[in-house]
């Protein structure tokens, strides 16, 4: 080796060195100036059009209570059925689908189990004066509404519903049908909803498939499934396949639930089984299920998007190319409300109930009028109640303007003789002229001959039927409120003591009757009974020659 080959040599573990001893530096300098990790940080989302948020605004509208609206609710044991549903005054076809939908559903429901359903009044404290539409009831989970039917236990209906709109001329409601079972071994079975509209000017009717283009679904599928991964915790975007022709199938099931939104959007309900490979975010079957961005719901993996959320809410811009003509219109009427239009609404005595279908009760009033009758028929007109009362003749001459009051607030006309008497110990010619004298001044007063009358004490027989030519409409509840008794016996009498098909007996003559109507009228609306007249009790005017102590 040469004198200058050995001097290399020696220099270069000088470089290595060296080279070392600037990349330590180096590293040093880079590490000073890394700034803190943010552990906060997430990876930037796209802006959501579509959420499974509920919060939309009110339903669009007059103030609750001014809608001219009529609101039922029935409920049975055996088949156990609960449903609630409201009709529109003068909407005759609008009514009669919704309705229709409700007898149709409990009517199959009932016959699967084997039974037949039977209008029954509940026991006392029951609360069924709550009746017709809720507000929130479509977003409830299916499970916690099938419980809120009244049943304990085995198979079991709720058919609740929602008003979605109720301005101008616009009206829609979506009515949801809830099968399954409760108790022990709760499960739910169905749970569909189905959307009704009308145009209250025109009658023209429509559903929710009519809110949205043909060419709406895959819009719509699109967006269904970006939401739900968003839901799920994904934090990307992925390319959408178009849904499956089974999928599509189910989708197009949810077009029967889809109404406006006071924002201007879209709500769509998700009918059960929608599932797609974009909504497995996990990474895995085996992984733990995926936390939502709440950091509270999670959602199985495998399971369908319909047992988490009910609905997806379509935000106006992406809802605005879904529209028809119709979809546009509800839209607007939905963001700007205005009182509902709607017919006028008949006076309780002069609608047509069907007593096959609601628990009915009619309420009797004997010996008046009086002048607290006044004070009764505005008892009568504050919860939407009708009655029947048995006018005695010289009364009648006496306050002919109370008497014209009852006919005016549409409530029934009967005869209760001119002077009161046990009818069975008169010969014919004054059970005649007992009856006649009665007619002649209630048509007087009235403009109205009666149809039915009510012997005093009850007292008839066969030949006393013949010579009145009336049917006789006697009681099988009876307050004995002319003994005096205290206030809540009577209360008591009249609210708990009536069955479906009852007829109750009172007098409108004692002060103490009248000063307990209003807590009976509220004990038998908690009950489920309907307040009707005895013609609206029997579906017509009952037969002439006949007795009778109830509609059972």
């Amino acid at each position: 080796m040469t004198d200058a080959s050995r001097q290399r040599s020696k220099r270069r573990p000088v470089r290595r060195l060296l080279g070392i001893a600037m990349l330590g530096v180096a590293t040093f300098a880079l590490a000073a100036c890394t700034p803190a990790p943010d552990l906060a940080w997430q990876p930037p989302v796209r802006a959501a059009v579509t959420s499974f948020d509920e919060a939309v605004g009110d339903v669009a509208g007059a103030e609750p209570g001014s809608t001219p609206l009529d609101h039922y609710r029935i409920r049975d044991s055996a088949p156990a059925v609960d449903a609630r549903w409201t009709e529109v005054p003068g909407q005759t076809d609008l009514n009669t689908r919704v309705r229709s939908l409700v007898v149709d559903t409990v009517g199959a429901f009932a016959s699967r189990l084997g039974t037949v359903y039977e209008p029954e009044a509940a026991a006392a404290g029951a609360g069924l004066g709550s009746r017709g539409c809720e507000a929130g009831s479509s977003s409830t989970p299916a499970a916690e509404a099938l419980a809120q039917g009244g049943a304990t236990e085995g198979d079991a209906l709720v058919i609740t519903c929602e008003i979605v709109v109720a301005s101008g001329s616009e009206f829609g409601e979506r009515v949801r049908v809830v099968e399954g079972t409760v108790g022990t071994t709760p499960a739910v079975t169905r749970d569909e909803s189905f959307v009704f509209f009308a145009d209250t000017a025109t009658a023209q009717q429509a559903g929710g498939a009519d809110v949205i283009t043909a060419d709406a679904a895959l819009s719509i599928w699109n967006e269904l499934v970006l939401a739900a991964r968003r839901e799920l915790g994904a934090l990307w975007d992925t390319q959408v396949a178009p849904p499956s022709e089974a999928n599509a199938a189910v989708l197009a099931q949810g077009f029967a639930d889809v109404t406006p939104t006071p924002d201007g959007g879209l709500r769509i309900g998700i009918p059960a089984g929608l599932l797609t490979p974009e909504m497995d975010v996990s990474g895995g079957a085996d992984a733990a299920p995926p936390i939502s961005p709440d950091g509270e719901t999670t959602l199985v993996v495998g399971e369908p998007i319909s047992h988490r959320f009910p609905s997806i809410h379509i935000a106006a811009d992406a809802a605005a190319p879904m529209l028809t003509d119709l979809g546009r219109e509800l839209v607007a009427a939905s963001a700007t409300p205005q009182p509902l239009l709607a017919g006028e609404r008949p006076l309780a005595g002069e609608r047509d109930v069907n007593c096959e279908l609601f628990a009915c009760v009619a309420l009797t009033f004997d010996d008046g009028p009086a002048p607290i009758t006044e004070t009764l028929l505005g008892q009568l007109r504050d919860h939407d109640a009708t009655a029947t009362f048995f006018l005695v003749g010289p009364n009648v001459q006496r306050y002919p303007e109370i008497a014209r009051q009852i006919d005016d607030d549409g409530h029934q006309l009967g005869n209760h003789s001119w002077s009161h008497p046990q009818l069975t110990t008169l010969d014919d010619k004054k059970i005649e002229e007992e009856v006649k004298k009665t007619n002649d001044a209630i048509l007087a007063a009235t403009g109205e001959r009666p149809s039915v009358f009510r012997p005093p004490y009850g007292d008839v027989d066969a030949r006393v039927l013949t010579k009145v030519g009336m049917p006789s409409i006697l009681w099988d509840i009876d307050t004995l409120d002319w003994e005096g008794p205290p206030h809540e016996t009577i209360v008591d009498r009249g609210a708990n003591e009536a069955e479906a098909g009852s007829i109750i007996l009172m007098h409108d003559i004692h002060d103490s009757t009248v000063d307990a109507v209003p807590e009976i009228l509220t004990g038998l609306h908690d009950r489920g009974f309907v307040l009707v007249t005895i013609d609206q009790i029997f579906g017509g005017a009952p037969a002439a020659g006949n007795s009778y102590t109830s509609a059972r």
